[in-house]
């Protein structure tokens, strides 16, 4: 049996077993009148009828839960070095991390961005992996991978951000690696 029909049949196990004790213990406190078999029986009815909608719509949604991506969103770390910002992944990384592109987005007034810089990794060829706390400098060549969107010399004050890509082959790995710094207009990170 589907696991989501297994589980929404004892809900409705558990659900008649309570109504029943409901049921016995209104007849007992109100009196027969309003406790009694047919009026029950009528309310049973009316409250089974939405039990059976929320486990329809259950039914059909259970699916969305198993179909969710893979993989999730880390916390990069930004360092500038060799006088270039770089993102690195973080000391405390449980894995290493294989990389499929890299990103750097320029943002302007926050309402726009433009790529200021993207690095791909070439179809069927071999992935640069990053360790813990290794970094990866803006402008970076990397053997087969391509530049997409060439580095430009980063003069615009502003906010940049990196993305580092990669495959997550289980739901618990990092898909990718995000970290931001700011230029400021007088030059210099901040």
């Amino acid at each position: 049996m589907n696991l989501p029909i297994r589980v929404l049949s004892i809900i409705h196990s558990y659900f008649v077993a309570e109504w029943t004790q409901v049921r016995r213990v209104v007849g007992i406190i109100v009196g027969s009148s309003v406790g009694s078999e047919g009026t029950m029986k009528s309310l049973y009815r009316k409250c089974s009828g939405v039990f059976i909608l929320v486990l329809v719509f259950a039914t059909l949604h259970a699916g969305l839960a198993v179909a969710s991506p893979w993989g999730w969103h880390g916390d990069g770390v930004v360092k500038v070095t060799g006088g270039r910002p770089a993102i690195c992944i973080p000391d405390d990384a449980e894995k290493d991390f294989s990389v499929e592109s890299v990103w750097l987005i320029q943002e302007h007034s926050g309402l726009t961005t433009r790529l200021a810089w993207d690095l791909r990794a070439l179809p069927g060829a071999k992935r640069f992996v990053m360790k813990p706390g290794q970094c990866l400098s803006y402008g970076a060549s990397l053997a087969g991978y391509t530049q997409v969107v060439p580095p430009r010399p980063l003069i615009e004050a502003g906010r940049y951000t990196f993305r580092l890509n990669g495959d997550a082959v289980k739901r618990t790995d990092a898909v990718a690696y995000w970290g931001s710094f700011c230029l400021k207009a007088s030059g210099g990170v901040c």
